[in-house]
């Protein structure tokens, strides 16, 4: 349990933000053994050992360091703090932000996610947060809390005196009671223990705050004891020794005791330990221990610890604050977690039927429920003088020790004098009344809805009507903190508060005494940022309600009929009736450990009685009885004399047959006894019928009695105490019939009865049959079915077959007959089947198939060979592998399915590294794992803001291995310091949906705090999924935690309590399986065994070859499983065996009866498999083709030299090993060695060879080197070579031997740091040429981008004259031979004249086109050999859309061509 602390206790080193930092610390739940110290039993009083934990705050020195955010994986040279996180932090589901008053002083650094803390009046509610998507929800909760140890909680009341014993005079009506409520109490010892040993200790600071709710909230006065008070008040002691306990209930005659650790550390450091022990004070008993427990819980008892299994008995109907009170309260301060005193850690001890309620089991309870308080104003009465009070809709009236005035209290959300009031928003908030089978609709008016209000629905029913919610098309927004709740289960407790997307919901109210109440609640007030969701509809209708009184008895359960205010009653077996008050068969108590005497059993303790009878069970006590012989719990009797009475109808005419076993230990001789008692209408006083005395305390004594029939008859079992006596009752049942079936002797002509349970079998005589042995033996017609004739000797029946048929009675064909077994084999017949024993050398169901295992053992190193058909199997020995066990490596063997890689890690020891998506042992099931080896992608990563780092392991330095593979991860308190704390943070490679994380882990000497964390990847806050604190073991564990839907961030984090520099923690095998955890998730079955759930038992399907529980069992000659057709393999070390499916029958299932296989199509010996609608045949060694007809040409190996043979057909194909060739690798090859030089490839040409030749050499063995490699010919020239010499024929533009003479004499592309354009502007044109990128400022003409790279020239004829032209010219030409200038333009629109002109303006060329589109064209022009110089002119015609552009212009030595 996970209390909080006073506000006004906040020590002045937390930030001053976190106004409740200190508050949330959490402390062990009293009620939880996993973390608990040895507790003290004290066989006098009845006292509660509570759990112990270490209190989430420091003393006053210690200085919690501020918060420093950093990058992830980003470290100052200086101590990186970070968020503070409280010790215990991790139990409280996600806390709210921890502020620092210094971050802005700090460079700005990506910030870590912050462990969420929540305020006292946030808790409950984030507590019980859900999710919902496509109506699927999930609790925002810890559901895998792991405590720290667990020990016993015992809750035994005062016993009595009898001579020198102290008298308890407790009993079950109520006077455990205080009178008038009030409650003298000492608490000087209390002071003095914290005075001398509990510095900073704040327990009687508790004591005084659960005063102030008992004096605010209850009538309940608890004042310091008076000398009149005499010996009958509470002794509160201060201990210091890791225990907290209290009586239950007023002690008679001496103090009632409380006692509490006072140190800080001591586990009853909390408001909620204290007021815990307060309530059992006043006589209250734990919720889970209720009589009608059953309808919201299943006690699951294979999970409790044995020595606390008694905390889950049920108790007695009269109980304080027990079923008589109020309605069973999940969220009752008296109410267990489901997650304590496990046996294992990975289930709980009980589950809630309800899921959508489970949450209330976890819940931090620092105050009385609701339902609490209900209970303690009914018990005592608080409300006595208030009947001019009326409070509605599920209030009471009560005063309080602080308030003398009738007030009413009112389910939350209710207010108002009378609760007829709603805390919601007016405009939205209503009341609806349905009446007896009325409906109304709840919904959002608008789409999107309206934010920044809550809506309170009130819906109200007839009495004896339940309320039906049907939800429709949910989607509340999570990340504005909207929800809906419906307080569906009790109108004063919480439900879930769901956000997300639910498609359809449909809940109803319980079957109890607020079944026609119920309240909706909308809030929307977290936030008034808009949203985009569309809200909700929700259906309410009335149901008029059959089950609203509980009518069924004897643990039935009720459902409602069809027809409204009627029920169907579920009743337990050998239970009926329309209320399961009739026994239908036979009746039985504790045949089962859930089988309550206030639960399904058919007895139930006489109201009457001084005492009772009660579930018990062994707890290592002296005086306790043997085990039951029928599991976990037997009936004890208690501290009075008590009668058990029969609560079922027998019928008027059956004999019935009472049995029991029975203990009395009476060494004293004080007169005790256990009378079995029968009444009816003739004699309804109960009368004696057996009497059990003195058994002693050895063995269980079975006694039964059989009652003659008469009407209406009650059975008892009466208890009577003596002095110091022990009274036990187990195994009790109720069958009708006889108690000894086998007399008189059923059996006829001397046969023999024998009984076995309830029924009853004859073995009859020779000559005799029949179910009592009636029938006389003799021959008939049919006897030998007509095959042969019948012989009767001396009863004894059998026939002389006729030939061809077999058996007793000629039943069977005769089917060695012929003989089928080949090559001298000897046949046998078992019923339908024959079996061929082969001679030596011969194998098969007929004898037809080579020995393989005798003629060519292929198995090596002392391994066994099997013969599977046509093959060979090679069982090995421990340390070899392989096919043929010739290999050493472990890895030989192949063992990684699904393409994972084999690590050997010596001797027989390897791991599988598995692809992307595949984990496990040996790479069969779905998912992410992190094993930390080499190499190993894994999502989990060091941070930066840690305190330290988790260190990469292996045997040297941590434990003495991994789980898998050789590394793991390990951090060590040695030189730490004391709330530091090491991190390893997932922010992606995790599914979006549920995902079940495992990890195996080794917590040394008690380091700290383990544990799990999660969040939403929009959120920047991480919530405690598991924990674990306390632990010391040297031995891996497994954790397994559901990772929330859409949680993608996840952190595993240890948080340092000592720093002894002995304690460690070890983490491997970190795995995320998709979907949530469960018992097949992850897949407990081994070697790719299918898991399965069927009546919460796990059954694993296994694959061939596998077996046991979980699969873990190999038969490895059944791996790959011999047996054909559906055949199921089971096998030694040195043979096999095929379980045959219907209809195939053979050493190998290779036959049948129908199908293709029927006619044994495969020849030679070969196995036939179906396949389909067809076979297949796997065919001897020296056959092949499809029917195994045609002789396997390679079956002698023709192929010489090592080389493989392949058959085609009937005839073959070598394929020769290196340096042999030949049909059959006869054959030397004159490749080899390799003739051909300088890497020439040679190749086979009959008996010669020939080379191919490498580039740059030629020849007959490419010994001649080639002139032209490499290629001496530049600027792509083409090489031909001649002999030691070449010739260059050179690309345009270059000449030269080697083509190393550049042609191009000038080349313009108009790019940035051009070097040999030359072309410029003259300054007798009328405007300049244009350089540009891109299109022209001008629409509809010029081009859109360069011809070559990126820039070009162009004439901007906009705002020039018609007529006008501008210049560019190249000068400086040598003379004496022709040049070629070619060149690229552009013209769009209404274009002019583009000319080339020579000296003195002779022109060359022109074109005068005015549009050729968005294309640009090509231009060649020779120029003469005399002219030293050219111009290209552009003319602007008279149109301002005649852009002229050119591009890419060259000029090269040679005329045009």
């Amino acid at each position: 349990m996970y209390q909080e602390k006073p506000d006004n206790e906040k020590p002045a080193s937390y930030p001053m933000e976190c106004d409740h930092a200190r508050n949330l610390i959490s402390t062990i739940d009293p009620f939880d053994p996993e973390t608990t110290p040895n507790g003290i039993r004290d066989t006098e009083i009845e006292l509660e050992n509570v759990l112990r934990q270490f209190l989430n705050e420091r003393s006053d020195d210690d200085d919690p360091k501020p918060y420093k955010p950093q990058l992830l994986n980003e470290r100052s040279d200086e101590e990186d703090p970070k968020p503070y996180i409280p010790k215990g932090a991790q139990m409280v589901r996600g806390m709210g932000k921890i502020q620092n008053e210094r971050r802005n002083t700090h460079p700005k650094r990506e910030q870590p996610p912050n462990i969420k803390e929540m305020t006292k009046e946030e808790t409950f509610k984030e507590k019980s947060k859900a999710i919902c998507d496509g109506g699927t929800c999930h609790m925002k909760v810890d559901e895998s809390f792991v405590p720290k140890t667990e020990k016993n909680d015992k809750h035994e009341k005062q016993k009595p005196n009898s001579n020198s014993q102290r008298k308890r005079y407790i009993d079950y009506s109520g006077n455990g009671l205080w009178t008038d409520g009030v409650i003298p109490y000492d608490a000087s010892s209390l002071i003095n223990a914290i005075q001398s040993s509990g510095p900073g200790s704040q327990i009687f600071a508790y004591f005084n705050d659960g005063i102030e709710l008992f004096h605010s909230q209850t009538c309940i006065k608890w004042r310091q004891r008076v000398q009149t008070d005499g010996v009958e008040y509470v002794q509160i002691n201060g201990t210091t020794d890791n225990s907290c306990f209290a009586g239950v209930g007023k002690f008679f005659g001496r103090q009632t005791p409380i006692s509490l650790d006072v140190r800080v550390s001591g586990g009853c450091h909390s408001i909620g330990v204290v007021l815990h022990e307060m309530m059992h004070v006043i006589d209250g008993s734990h919720e889970q221990s209720r009589e009608d427990r059953g309808e919201a819980l299943t006690i699951n008892w294979k999970n409790i610890q044995a020595s606390v299994a008694d905390n889950y008995f049920t108790g007695p109907r009269n109980d304080i604050l027990n079923s008589t009170a109020s309605e069973l309260s999940l969220a009752s301060m008296l109410m267990y977690s489901r997650k304590i005193f496990r046996s294992n850690t990975e289930e709980d001890t009980f589950t809630v039927k309800d899921k959508d309620l489970e949450f209330l089991t976890e819940e931090n309870k620092n105050t009385f429920s609701f339902y609490d308080r209900e209970s303690i104003t009914k018990v005592y009465q608080c409300g006595k003088d208030c009947g001019s009070t009326a409070c509605n809709n599920g209030g009471f009236a009560t005063k309080t020790v602080d308030d003398s005035n009738c007030k009413c209290v009112c389910p939350e959300h209710l207010t108002g004098s009378s609760c007829d009031g709603l805390t919601g928003n007016g405009a939205c908030s209503r009341t609806i009344d349905l009446g007896q089978s009325g409906t109304d609709t709840i919904k959002t008016l608008s789409s999107p809805y309206t934010t920044d209000r809550k809506c309170v629905y009130l819906v109200r029913a007839s009495p004896g009507s339940r309320i039906k919610f049907d939800l429709n098309n949910m989607d509340i927004d999570c990340n504005l903190k909207h929800y809906l709740e419906i307080r569906y289960h009790l109108i004063g407790e919480p439900s879930q508060e769901l956000c997300g997307t639910i498609a359809s919901k449909t809940l109803m109210t319980g079957a109890n005494t607020e079944s026609h109440l119920a309240l909706v609640i909308f809030d929307t007030s977290a936030s008034s940022d808009t949203t985009t969701k569309t809200g909700f509809t929700l259906t309410v209708t009335a149901v008029k309600s059959g089950c609203f009184n509980r009518p069924c008895k004897n643990g039935g359960t009720c459902s409602e009929d069809a027809t409204a205010g009627e029920f169907i009653c579920a009743c337990p077996q050998g239970i009926g009736g329309k209320d399961c008050s009739q026994a239908t068969g036979t009746v039985s108590c504790n045949e089962g450990v859930d089988n309550d005497i206030h639960g399904e059993c058919f007895l139930e303790n006489l109201e009457t009685s001084a005492g009772v009878f009660a579930e018990s069970l062994n707890q290592g006590n002296p005086n306790e009885p043997p085990a039951p012989a029928d599991g976990l719990t037997y009936y004890a009797l208690g501290f009075y004399d008590a009668i058990l009475v029969s609560d079922v109808t027998f019928p008027d005419a059956a004999t019935l047959c009472v049995r029991f076993k029975a203990i009395v230990n009476d060494p004293s001789g004080s007169s005790s006894q256990l009378s079995l008692m029968v009444s009816d209408n003739t004699n309804p006083t109960p009368r004696n019928l057996l009497v059990v005395s003195n058994t002693g305390l050895t063995s269980w004594v079975s006694q039964e009695y059989e009652i003659s029939p008469s009407s209406n008859r009650k059975i008892y079992f009466n208890g009577k105490r003596g002095d110091r006596t022990e009274m036990y009752l187990d195994d009790i049942s109720v069958f009708q019939g006889k108690c000894d079936l086998c007399s008189p002797n059923p059996c006829d002509n001397g046969g023999s009865c024998s009984q076995t349970g309830n029924t009853w079998q004859c073995t009859c005589t020779t000559g005799y049959q029949g179910d009592t042995c009636s029938d006389v033996v003799a021959c008939l017609a049919n006897t030998c079915r007509g095959r042969g004739n019948c012989v009767n000797t001396n009863g004894v029946l059998s026939c002389n077959c006729n030939s061809g048929f077999v058996g007793q009675f000629c039943e069977f064909e005769d089917l060695c007959s012929p003989n089928p077994c080949n090559n001298g084999g000897s046949c046998s017949q078992i019923n339908d089947e024959f079996k061929c024993t082969c001679p030596s050398g011969f194998w098969g169901t007929t004898c037809d198939v080579d020995d393989l295992c005798l003629s060519s053992n292929p198995c090596q190193n002392g391994a066994t060979c099997i013969q599977t058909g046509v093959d060979t199997f090679c069982n090995c020995v421990s340390g070899s592998y392989g096919n043929t066990c010739a290999q050493t490596d472990v890895c030989s063997a192949s063992p990684c399915q699904n393409g994972g890689i084999c690590k050997n890690l010596g001797g027989t020891d390897f791991y599988c590294d598995c692809p992307s998506g595949l984990l496990g042992d040996l790479c069969y099931d779905s998912g992410t794992e992190c094993s930390f080896e080499v190499d190993q992608s894994c999502p989990f990563q060091g941070v930066s803001w840690d305190n330290f780092d988790w260190i990469e392991g292996d045997s040297s330095n941590g434990p003495t291995s991994a789980v898998n593979g050789g590394k793991y991860m390990y951090i060590s308190n040695n030189d730490q310091t004391i709330n530091h704390d090491a991190w390893l943070y997932a922010t992606s490679g995790l599914p979006t949906g549920e995902n079940c994380l495992t990890f195996s882990y080794i917590m040394f000497a008690d380091p700290g705090i383990f544990g799990v964390y999660s969040s939403l990847p929009s959120e920047n806050t991480l919530a405690s999924i598991w924990f674990t604190r306390g632990e010391s073991f040297n031995t891996y564990k497994v954790g397994k935690v559901t990772i929330p839907s859409g949680h993608t961030k996840v952190a595993i984090i240890v948080t340092l309590e000592t720093v002894d520099n002995s304690g460690y923690v070890a983490l491997d095998s970190v795995r995320i399986y998709p979907g949530a955890c469960d018992e097949c998730s992850p897949n407990v079955c081994q070697n790719g065994g299918t898991c399965s759930v069927s009546n919460g038992a796990v059954t694993c399907s296994c694959l061939s070859g596998y077996s046991g529980t979980f699969c873990s069992s190999v038969t490895p000659v059944c791996v790959k499983n011999p047996c054909r057709n559906g055949g199921t393999c089971s096998g030694t070390a040195d043979s096999f065996n095929c379980a045959c499916a219907s209809g195939f029958s053979g050493l190998m299932c290779e036959n049948s009866v129908s199908g293709p296989c029927a006619n044994s199509p495969c020849q030679h010996g070969g196995i036939c498999s179906v396949s389909g609608s067809t076979f297949t045949c796997e065919c001897p060694p020296a056959y092949t083709g499809n029917i195994c007809d045609t002789n396997n040409a390679c079956f002698n190996n023709p192929c010489q030299n090592s080389g493989t043979c392949t058959t085609s057909g009937s005839s073959y194909t070598c394929t020769c090993s290196a340096g042999n060739i030949g049909t059959n690798c006869d054959v030397d090859d004159p490749c080899q060695p390799n003739p051909c030089q300088n890497n020439g490839a040679c190749s086979v040409s009959g008996s010669s060879y020939t080379c191919s030749c490498t580039s740059g050499f030629s020849g007959t063995d490419c010994e001649v080197d080639d002139p032209c490699v490499p290629n001496p010919c530049q600027n792509s020239g083409t090489c031909t070579g001649s002999g030691s010499s070449y010739t260059c024929n050179c690309a345009s533009g270059f000449s030269g031997d080697d083509c190393d003479v550049s042609d191009q004499l000038m080349y313009c592309s108009f790019e940035d740091g051009e070097s040999d354009c030359g072309l410029t502007d003259v300054t007798f044109d009328y405007f300049d040429w244009t350089l540009q990128s891109g299109s022209t400022p001008s629409t509809g003409t010029g081009p859109n981008s360069a011809y070559v790279g990126s820039n070009y020239k162009y004439i901007e004829v906009s705002g020039q004259g018609d007529n006008t032209y501008a210049i560019l010219q190249k000068n400086g030409l040598s003379t004496g031979f022709d040049k070629c200038l070619r060149f690229h333009f552009h013209k769009l629109g209404q274009a002019d004249a583009l000319q080339v002109y020579g000296n003195s303006f002779a022109l060359l060329w022109g074109d005068y086109t005015l549009n050729y589109g968005v294309e640009w064209q090509s231009a060649s022009v020779t120029i003469d050999s005399s002219y030293d110089t050219f111009y290209i002119v552009g003319w602007r015609g008279n149109s301002w859309q005649g852009d002229i552009a050119i591009d890419d212009v060259k000029l090269v030595n040679g005329p045009c061509n």
